[in-house]
C-alpha cells in the first residue's frame, strides 16, 4: 500500500502542470487523447513498481527519478514547461550546474525530494501482485512510445502535463538519436582554399554576455556609455546600431557564431560544416580562445573535443573576481595584438549575465537606486523567477539600474581599457553580444529575461554590432552598404564577414553562409525561436519590429550626467523629479543611419 500512496503523492504534486495543460485544451478529442495517454503513463509507473525483477526495477526507478528531479526542478525554477528545446538547453549548459544550484537551490531541492519519492515508490519490492519483467514493461513502453511520437509530431512541446520524468527522458532520447559526431572538424570542405587575407593582422571576435543594444549609447544618446563613440585617433568605429541576435540564448548564439549558417540552413551548418577555427587555421591564422565566464577551462556553449583540438591557445581566467575578468581580457587582447603574428581570437566576455551584483564594483553603482547589497534577495541574482510577474515597478526599476551599472563597467570600462592599448595596432575587431535581455520594459509576464521564444519580448533579441579597426585599413568597404545595414544587420552575417576577411572567395562564402556585412542585407530582421527543433522541422524565427521597441525607462533613475574631470557617468542624487526621464516608445528618427565615424 505504501508504494501506491507514494506514487499518488508524486503524481498529485504536479497538479499545476496538469492544470496548465488542461487550460489549453479546446476540443473534446484533444482532452480524450491527453487523458488516455496520461492514464497509460501513470499506470505504467504502477506496473513498473510491481516488477519482481529487482536488477531491472531499481535501475529503471533511478533513471526515472533522476529525470523527474531535473524536470520538476526546472519547471519550478522557471515557471515554464520543460519542452524539447529547454531540455537540450539544460543538458548543454550542464557546465554551469554549480551556478544553477546556487541560484535555484529551493526549486532544485523540491525536484530532488519528489524524485526521491518516485524512486522509493518504484524501487521498494512489491508485496502483492508481482509481475514478470515483460508484462510489467508492456504498458509503460507502449505509453512512452506514444509520448515520443507526440513530442516529435508537435516539435518538442507535446509532453506538458504528463507525469514528470517521462518528458525529460523522451527529450534526451530524441536528442541522442540525432547525429552529434565530428562536430567542428572538416567533415565537408565546402569552400575552396582562401587567398591572401584582407586584414593587415589579427581578426578578433568579441562576444559579450547579455548586453542589449537598446541600453547603450550606440543606439540612443541617453544610453549607458559604451566607450565606443570616441575611439583613439588611429582607430575607426563602424556602428550598426540595433542588430538582431542569432538567438535569445547564450549557448545557441555562441555555437552558431562559431559554425555559421543562414536563417534557413543553420542546422546543416551547425552539425555538418566546419567551425571557424578550422577555417582560420586553413587561412594561416593562429587560433586563440579567451574566456572569463567559466574560469576552469570547461568546454561551454556546445563546444566539443573535436572542435577544441582546432584551438591552439585556450586561455581561461580563473583567479580574478568576476568584475575584473573583462579588464584582464582587454589586456590579453592588446597583448596578442602586439605579438607580430596573425591571430584569430574569439573572446567570451563576462558581460552583464546574472547574477549582476558581482559584475561591477560596489563603488561604481552610478545608476541609483539599484539593488541593496546587504539584502541580496534571490530575485536580484536570477535570470528567471516564477514570481517575477508580481514584482513591483520599483523592484524592476532597481534591477534595470543594476543592469545599467553592470553595462557601464563591463562595456564602458572594458573599451576604455582596450582601445587605449590598441593605438597604432592593426587588428580588426568585431564586437557583439550573444543576446539582449527583456527587463519588463513592456508589460509582459516577466518570468524570464532571455532564453525564451516569447514573441512579445523582442528585447532579448537586440544586441550591439560594432566593427573597430585601424582608421585607413578596415579590410572591407563597410560604407558601401552601411545605410542599408544600420539597424538591420543580424548576427548570422558575422560568420561570412570573418571568412571574407580571412581571404575566402566572396561568391562561395555567400552561397553557403549568406551575405557579409559589407553587402545589402537579405535575411529577415529576426532571431531563432527554437534552435533545437528536431532536424526534420522547419526553423522558426521571432521577428524584431524596432518601431515597437519600448526604450529603457529613464524614470528608473535620477538622471546621470558627465563630469568634465572624467567621462564616466555620475548620478545626481538630488535632481528634481521634473528633470527625470519618462518611459517612451522609440521614434523612427532614432533608426536612421549615422555617419560611420
Amino acid at each position: 500500500m505504501i508504494k501506491f500512496i507514494l506514487l499518488l503523492i508524486y503524481l498529485v504534486s504536479d497538479y499545476g502542470a496538469i492544470g496548465g495543460r488542461l487550460a489549453r485544451i479546446d476540443t473534446a478529442q484533444t482532452f480524450c487523447v491527453f487523458g488516455l495517454l496520461y492514464a497509460g503513463l501513470a499506470f505504467g509507473l504502477v506496473t513498473l513498481g510491481q516488477m519482481r525483477t529487482a536488477w531491472l526495477r531499481v535501475p529503471l526507478a533511478l533513471l526515472l527519478a533522476a529525470m523527474a528531479a531535473v524536470q520538476i526542478g526546472y519547471e519550478r525554477a522557471t515557471g515554464a514547461p520543460l519542452d524539447y528545446e529547454a531540455a537540450v538547453g539544460v543538458y548543454l549548459s550542464r557546465t554551469a550546474g554549480d551556478a544553477a544550484l546556487a541560484h535555484f537551490w529551493g526549486a532544485i531541492g523540491v525536484g530532488v525530494a519528489l524524485g526521491g519519492v518516485l524512486f522509493v515508490a518504484l524501487a521498494l519490492p512489491p508485496v502483492r501482485y508481482r509481475l514478470a519483467s515483460l508484462p510489467a514493461l508492456i504498458i509503460p513502453l507502449l505509453s512512452f512510445g506514444l509520448l515520443l511520437a507526440l513530442i516529435y509530431r508537435q516539435g518538442g512541446t507535446g509532453a506538458r502535463g504528463m507525469p514528470p520524468g517521462y518528458a525529460a527522458l523522451g527529450h534526451m532520447l530524441l536528442y541522442a538519436a540525432q547525429d552529434q559526431k565530428n562536430v567542428g572538424s572538416f567533415r565537408h570542405k565546402i569552400l575552396p582554399p582562401p587567398q591572401a587575407a584582407r586584414v593587415p593582422q589579427d581578426i578578433v571576435l568579441i562576444v559579450d554576455e547579455s548586453v542589449g543594444a537598446h541600453y547603450l549609447d550606440v543606439t540612443r544618446p541617453e544610453g549607458v556609455r559604451s566607450g565606443l563613440l570616441r575611439p583613439p585617433p588611429s582607430l575607426r568605429v563602424v556602428n550598426y546600431g540595433h542588430a538582431a541576435a542569432i538567438s535569445g540564448c547564450s549557448v545557441y548564439s555562441n555555437y552558431l557564431l562559431r559554425f555559421g549558417g543562414t536563417q534557413n540552413n543553420f542546422a546543416t551548418a551547425a552539425f555538418q560544416w566546419p567551425s571557424i577555427w578550422a577555417y582560420a587555421r586553413q587561412a594561416g591564422f593562429h587560433t586563440v580562445y579567451l574566456e572569463g565566464q567559466m574560469g576552469n577551462g570547461a568546454l561551454q556553449n556546445m563546444m566539443q573535443l573535436s572542435e577544441r583540438i582546432q584551438i591552439e591557445d585556450f586561455v581561461s581566467i580563473s583567479t580574478l573576481p568576476m568584475y575584473l575578468r573583462d579588464l584582464e581580457l582587454a589586456d590579453l587582447i592588446a597583448r596578442y595584438s602586439r605579438n607580430g603574428r596573425r591571430d584569430f581570437i574569439y573572446v567570451n566576455k563576462v558581460g552583464a549575465h546574472f547574477p549582476i551584483l558581482n559584475k561591477y564594483p560596489p563603488d561604481h553603482a552610478r545608476y541609483q537606486p539599484d539593488q541593496l547589497r546587504r539584502r541580496q534577495a534571490d530575485m536580484w541574482q536570477a535570470f528567471s523567477n516564477p514570481e517575477g510577474a508580481s514584482w513591483s515597478p520599483d523592484q524592476w526599476a532597481r534591477y534595470r539600474n543594476g543592469y545599467r551599472n553592470a553595462l557601464a563597467w563591463s562595456v564602458g570600462t572594458f573599451f576604455d581599457r582596450l582601445l587605449g592599448k590598441l593605438e597604432g595596432q592593426q587588428s580588426l575587431i568585431l564586437y557583439t553580444s550573444d543576446h539582449g535581455l527583456a527587463l519588463r520594459e513592456r508589460p509582459n509576464p516577466g518570468l524570464a529575461t532571455h532564453c525564451t521564444s516569447d514573441v512579445h519580448a523582442m528585447e532579448q533579441g537586440i544586441v550591439p554590432l560594432v566593427i573597430i579597426g585601424p582608421k585607413y585599413r578596415l579590410g572591407l568597404d563597410w560604407a558601401k552598404a552601411y545605410a542599408q545595414n544600420y539597424n538591420r544587420a543580424t548576427g548570422f552575417r558575422i560568420f561570412p564577414t570573418m571568412l571574407l576577411l580571412m581571404g575566402y572567395d566572396r561568391a562561395a562564402v555567400r552561397a553557403h553562409y549568406g551575405r557579409p556585412l559589407d553587402e545589402r542585407p537579405q535575411d529577415r530582421f529576426a532571431r531563432i525561436g527554437h534552435f533545437n527543433g528536431l532536424r526534420t522541422q522547419k526553423p522558426d524565427l521571432v521577428e524584431i519590429d524596432l518601431p515597437k521597441l519600448v526604450a529603457p525607462p529613464m524614470s528608473d533613475y535620477v538622471r546621470p550626467a558627465f563630469k568634465r574631470s572624467d567621462k564616466r557617468i555620475q548620478p545626481l542624487r538630488g535632481q528634481p523629479a521634473r528633470f527625470r526621464g519618462r518611459e517612451r516608445r522609440v521614434s523612427k528618427a532614432e533608426f536612421q543611419p549615422q555617419p560611420i565615424d
